[in-house]
């Protein structure tokens, strides 16, 4: 059996300044997806935590994106003699649970996804985020989207979501009119 947990890290706004010069502007986010593998008693290095990075400009935070990124991890992980891929995740309906995530896996190996009780579990992806937000905290502007990526890649392997294999896009039916 392998384990993974993930999530996503709260939304890092892009420029991100002391004061309220920017209250009026319009400010993008950088979105961090976090993949530990291993369980929550197990040391987080470089090797075992994955952090897929994008921005909002380039695309959305929904599940096409984080269904892309799981399997893009799953595809890099060694599975031989694996017969059991256990999954944690927190309980986000738009990103987690919804038939995306699950359709993609239904037919590789034996699934459990497995969502903890909400405010009650506390996962591997929430210690990394806590270590990364230590050090923006000090920083008191970071204005490109690297700056975070520079934090981020301390703590984790990180990948641009932009240039993972493929990327899922959910296919829109197209009704034609009366």
């Amino acid at each position: 059996m392998i384990t993974f947990s993930f999530g996503c890290q709260k939304n890092s706004p892009l420029p991100r300044i002391p004061d309220q010069s920017a209250y009026y502007s319009r400010q993008f986010y950088l979105c961090n997806f976090t993949i530990v593998q291993g369980t929550s008693k197990d040391k987080l290095n470089k090797d075992t935590t994955f952090a897929y990075i994008w921005t909002e400009n380039q695309f959305g935070k929904t599940a096409n994106q984080i269904s892309s990124a799981v399997y893009d991890r799953l595809n890099k992980t060694n599975l031989a003699g694996i017969a059991i891929i256990r999954l944690f995740s927190d309980g986000c309906g738009g990103q987690n649970k919804n038939s995306i995530m699950l359709s993609k896996w239904l037919l590789v190996k034996s699934i459990e996804i497995i969502f903890p009780v909400t405010g009650h579990s506390f996962m591997s992806p929430d210690r990394v985020f806590g270590n990364i937000e230590k050090v923006i905290k000090k920083q008191e502007v970071i204005i490109q989207s690297e700056e975070y990526c520079n934090v981020i890649s301390r703590n984790a392997t990180v990948t641009y979501l932009r240039d993972i294999d493929k990327i899922y896009r959910l296919q829109k039916r197209h009704s034609k009119g009366f």
